[in-house]
């Protein structure tokens, strides 16, 4: 009996890590935020994010984001190992870098010059597994607020 319960609770325990993974409810505004905090933590300017149109799946659906982040080279490499460090699958599926508009290659302030600046295009892939009703991918939730005057999170 011991057995069953120590495997019924190691099931349990990778069950809630693939939940943490693969979400079966959209956190959009919550991974874009993720994202573009690993952008930052990596001192790059995120000039841009896209949505693609989601991929339906059996199981589960596929979510492509185009992100546009500008910074130096080695930058970059951080900011990729910092979505590879996110707590749920985000996966680098498309990569492009070209250099950067003139007005990011000027220099900090005169006589300090900095490396070469790139524009990167990364287009990040993410899943949300099915079982609980998802809004549209260009839909926002929004909660009704009584007309009181007051803003609410």
């Amino acid at each position: 009996m011991t057995k069953l319960r120590d495997e019924a609770a190691r099931t349990g325990a990778g069950l809630e890590a693939m939940r943490r993974l693969v979400p079966t409810e959209r956190e959009v505004p919550a991974l874009l935020e993720e994202i573009s905090t690993a952008a930052r933590r990596a001192g790059l300017e995120v000039s841009g994010v896209v949505p693609d149109p989601v991929l339906k799946g059996d199981e589960f659906d596929t979510y492509r984001y185009k992100i546009t982040v500008v910074g130096g080279y080695h930058r970059l490499s951080t900011f990729l190992a910092n979505v590879g460090s996110l707590p749920r699958i985000v996966a680098p599926v498309a990569f492009t870098l070209t250099p950067a508009p003139d007005a990011a290659q000027a220099p900090v302030k005169p006589g300090v010059t900095r490396p070469p600046q790139l524009a990167a295009s990364v287009t990040l892939q993410t899943y949300v597994a099915h079982g609980i009703a998802t809004a549209p991918a260009d839909t926002v939730a929004v909660r009704p607020v009584a007309n009181t005057g007051e803003i609410l999170p």
